[in-house]
């Protein structure tokens, strides 16, 4: 098998459990990670592999819908790749919030499923 990844998607996004948060929006990392035959790309046309630019589109319109956890936008996320793409053996999908409002200083908080 091979692994495809589309790593540091970068939104702004209205994500959040505090109405301020869904408010004001945050900045946020999205991974992809594509699990695909071996002989992907071995005849270098587009169509023997999976084009980022989809897998980017997809993320991109389930990061503008607003939600109070990035657990389920990361739910969200998968669940239209599974349902886009079935004949796809595996997706693993990474949302990180960048910032998040906490009382102390954190990096970030992330959230990671595969299926």
């Amino acid at each position: 098998m091979a692994l495809l990844s589309i790593e540091g998607m970068q939104f702004y996004a209205f994500h959040g459990y505090y109405e301020a948060e869904r408010k004001a929006g945050g900045n946020y990392w999205v991974d992809v990670y594509v699990t695909l035959p071996d002989n992907v790309g071995k005849d270098d046309q587009l169509p023997s592999t999976l084009n980022y630019e989809v897998i980017y589109e997809i993320t991109n319109e389930v990061m503008n819908v607003s939600a109070q956890l990035i657990e389920h936008v990361a739910h969200q996320l998968l669940s239209t790749l599974r349902s886009k793409f079935p004949e796809i053996e595996k997706f693993k999908v990474r949302v990180k919030k960048l910032n998040p409002p906490l009382p102390g200083a954190v990096e970030s908080t992330s959230f990671e499923i595969e299926g």
